[in-house]
C-alpha cells in the first residue's frame, strides 16, 4: 500500500485557513504579537508552479506577506516555488489594489 503524502499537507493547509491559526503560527515564527485575527488577509493562488501545484498557505499581515509549504521530503527547487508564489501573490494584491486612476 503507497503512503499518502498529501495528507499531512492537506491537514496543513486546512488549519492554515483560519485566520486565528494563522495569527499564532505568524506570532510564534516572527516574534510578534499581533492579536487581531481580521489583521489577516489570507491569499488564495489560482495559479502555481504547475497546474497541479499549490502552496499550502499564504496570506498579508499588515503588508508582510508570509508563504509557507508542507514538504514530506527534501525539495531542490522550494527558493525558485517560493518566489513564483511570491510574484503570483505580489500581481494579485496589486490588480486588487490599484488606485483608480482620473485621467
Amino acid at each position: 500500500m503507497k503512503e499518502n503524502r498529501e495528507y499531512k499537507s492537506d491537514v496543513f493547509s486546512m488549519l492554515m485557513e483560519d485566520k486565528a491559526y494563522a495569527l499564532e503560527v505568524y506570532n510564534a515564527l516572527n516574534g510578534s504579537d499581533y492579536t487581531d485575527p481580521e489583521e489577516v488577509e489570507l491569499i488564495h493562488l489560482e495559479k502555481g508552479v504547475s497546474l497541479s501545484i499549490r502552496n499550502d498557505a499564504s496570506y498579508i499581515i499588515d503588508m508582510n506577506f508570509s508563504f509557507y509549504e508542507h514538504q514530506s521530503t527534501y525539495n531542490r527547487n522550494m527558493p525558485l516555488r517560493s518566489m513564483i508564489y511570491f510574484v503570483n501573490a505580489l500581481d494579485d494584491w496589486l490588480k486588487e489594489n490599484e488606485p483608480e486612476r482620473s485621467d
